[in-house]
This record gives structure tokens, sequence and C-alpha cells, in this order.
């Protein structure tokens, strides 16, 4: 690991120290109303058909430039969203129905390729990788993480850290409340929110193709930042680690 990573996960465990960790709907800092979690359920067909457009809308953008189909996305939903999951959707307008959304599971290690082939349409040995990189930090085939399958923001609801924090705050949730603390989460290494997820605690571990995949040994002092810091507060803890990243990426 990087000194620049460890300096920033020496941080938020500094900042959050004297902070507690709360039950899902009892923080401090209240979610948004129109963020709306489901667990061990899938939304109405309306809302999953809404979902899926705004993952292919997310997705035909760059660095993705890709194309989905409709009935595709719903289908990765379903086999997704199991009940060792959790997703939140982030409900925009009329005109915009998902601004947001964010979903995953608690998973064992070993199952984290077929999944991630599934999803990437990729051979399952070819992220036999991660798995080997996880070993080497102490993260064994039967060991529990949260997968994060998806994360995104659309356009037009960007703007500050709110729509992160919130969308992302219940699933964090969902896996300390089970017991399980390491995260994994990926993104292409030309995204924006990859430098975001450094900021927040996720070291990159390995590279397949154009994918990074990036690991949080301990997601508990993010939760507690996001259940108990209005999103002002958070974006300055987040200044501070951006600083901290910026001052020490090179050693």
């Amino acid at each position: 690991m990087k000194l620049s990573h460890s300096l920033i996960r020496a941080e938020m465990g500094f900042l959050t120290l004297n902070l507690r960790l709360h039950p899902s709907g009892e923080a401090p800092v209240r979610s948004p109303g129109n963020f709306v979690t489901y667990t061990g359920e899938l939304p109405e067909d309306d809302w999953l058909g809404a979902l899926a457009g705004a993952y292919a809308e997310v997705f035909a953008q760059r660095p993705w430039n890709e194309v989905h189909r409709i009935d595709s996305v719903v289908g990765k939903v379903k086999r997704e969203c199991t009940d060792d999951g959790c997703l939140t959707i982030l409900r925009g307008n009329r005109d915009v129905p998902v601004g947001g959304f964010c979903w995953g599971a608690t998973i064992p290690v070993e199952a984290i390729p077929p999944r991630a082939a599934a999803a990437r349409g990729k051979a399952e040995e070819r992220f036999q990788v991660l798995v080997e990189h996880l070993h080497q930090v102490g993260i064994a085939n039967t060991s529990n993480v949260l997968y994060v399958d998806e994360l995104a923001v659309l356009r037009e609801f960007r703007g500050g850290v709110g729509p992160i924090q919130f969308v992302l705050r219940p699933i964090l949730e969902y896996t300390v409340g089970r017991g399980v603390k390491p995260a994994i989460f990926w993104t292409s290494k030309e995204s924006k929110i990859l430098a975001l997820a450094i900021y927040m605690g996720f070291v990159p571990i390995c590279q397949i193709g154009e994918i990074v995949f990036l690991l949080n040994r301990d997601v508990t002092p993010l939760l507690k930042i996001a259940q108990n810091l209005t999103p002002e507060h958070v974006r300055m803890a987040m200044a501070l680690t951006f600083a901290t990243y910026q001052l020490t990426k090179w050693l």
C-alpha cells in the first residue's frame, strides 16, 4: 500500500474516532426522502424500467461508451439484487425518474469472479487475479466482502457530495450491520469516481483491462462519516484526504 493510501486511512480513523455508528434509519444526518432503499426485494416494474434506463444512459457516456438494452439491465438487476443484496435509488423528477443508483451484495470472495464475469461479459478466469490479490492482503476465499456492483449519479443530479453520500450510505449500513467490513468497488481507470473512491479510503489493488478494482479493508470510518456529517462537512473531510493524496501520491 502506498504511503498516501495509508495516510488517508489514518486520517479517516482519526476524524471518526469520536463518532458513533447508528442502526439503519437512526443516523443523526437524515437521508432525504427521494433516496429509496430495497433489501431482499426489488422495486416495482415501473421503477425497474426507470432504473434500467438510467443505467443505460450513464454507461452510454464517456469513458464507457457502451450500449445496454433495457431488458438486459433489468435482468442484471434481478440477478444481482438477491437476498444478500441492497439497492438504493435516487428518485429524480418527471422527466428523469431515476437520478442515481447503488447496489451490491455481501458475498464470499470466491463468488466474485463469476459475478464480475457475468456483469462484464468476460471469461471468469480473467477475474481470478483479483482473488489472488485479496489473498495477498489476508482476505481468504470464504471471507465475506461487500461487492459494489454499480454506483452512479446522472450528470443532472450531481452537485456536491450529497448524492453520493446518500446513495452509498444504505449499502454500508446493510454491510456493517451484517458484521462485514471489507468492500470491493470497481470503475474505469478513466472515470472521475476513481479519485473520489481513493479519497474515501479505497485502495487500487489490481487492474483488469480498463477496469480498476479497489479495496477498502474496513468501511466503518466511511459509514461513520456518512451517518454523522452533513454533506458540507463530508466535503470538508474529503478536501483533507484529497490534499493528503496530492501531497504524498508520489511517495
